[in-house]
């Protein structure tokens, strides 16, 4: 048992969309609500703290979304994380679900975890802090499940320039990103954000032109921040 190994803290899911209800559990929404409070109640009764997660968050119905979230908070739970288990959430509608549940369950926090199945966990990660989440789940390099979820190197840069957030060394992230890169065998594309070879290289003439007069007209932030340097293609053509 986690309690045994002195955890800090555990975590606790379950499916509480219909699909999962329905294929995976085969529970009714109230019998799931039980069994939520009584694992996270159990856990708490050994003294560590819970986070539970409302797998398939991003399908389910609001309001029993709210319920849910309500029944783990009430059952001791300090953070509740919304997944979009499979990567269908937009960033409007990632806004509208925390903001509501912002709204209509105080006391707890409120983690997003967004799978990238349509190329959009980074932007609705921001648009869920937005709303009123507190935490972001990521990996370096977006590994996770089928494609990935978001990743720590991109959305950690994006806190700084949008929010302000500093949620990470940002001259560490290169440097991460490759280790993680050489151990996992999983290789990133040249033209990734942010580590990707390309991320800072210049080609076309007038963005060279820009840059020579003021870097800041194709480039969103000094690549020294990430511990970077900026360069330049140069073709030669013959005739």
């Amino acid at each position: 048992m986690a309690s045994e190994i002195e955890a800090d803290r555990i975590a606790i899911f379950y499916g509480i969309s219909d699909i999962h209800l329905k294929a995976k559990t085969r529970t009714s929404r109230e019998q799931a609500l039980s069994i939520i409070g009584e694992a996270v109640d159990l856990a708490r009764s050994h003294g560590v703290r819970v986070r539970f997660t409302a797998e398939d968050g991003s399908r389910a119905d609001l309001n029993y979304l709210i319920q849910v979230v309500r029944t783990a908070r009430d059952a001791g739970a300090d953070r509740v994380s919304i997944d979009d288990t499979v990567g269908v959430f937009y960033p409007s509608k990632a806004r509208e679900i925390f903001s509501t549940l912002t709204k209509e369950v105080s006391g707890v926090g409120l983690d997003i975890h967004a799978h990238n199945d349509l190329g959009m966990a980074v932007a609705n990660s921001l648009a869920a802090i937005e709303g009123g989440a507190t935490a972001v789940h990521a990996t370096v390099n977006g590994l996770g499940e089928r494609v990935g979820i978001t990743p720590t190197q991109v959305i950690a840069v994006a806190l700084k320039y949008h929010f302000g957030i500093e949620a990470a060394k940002l001259d560490k992230l290169t440097s991460l990103s490759s280790l993680v890169e050489k151990y996992s065998g999983i290789p990133i594309p040249p033209n990734y954000p942010i580590t990707g070879d390309y991320a800072f290289v210049h080609k076309a003439g007038v963005h060279v032109a820009g840059i020579l007069n003021d870097p800041r007209t194709y480039e969103f932030m000094d690549p020294s921040i990430l511990n970077r340097s900026r360069d330049y293609v140069i073709e030669q053509i013959h005739r």
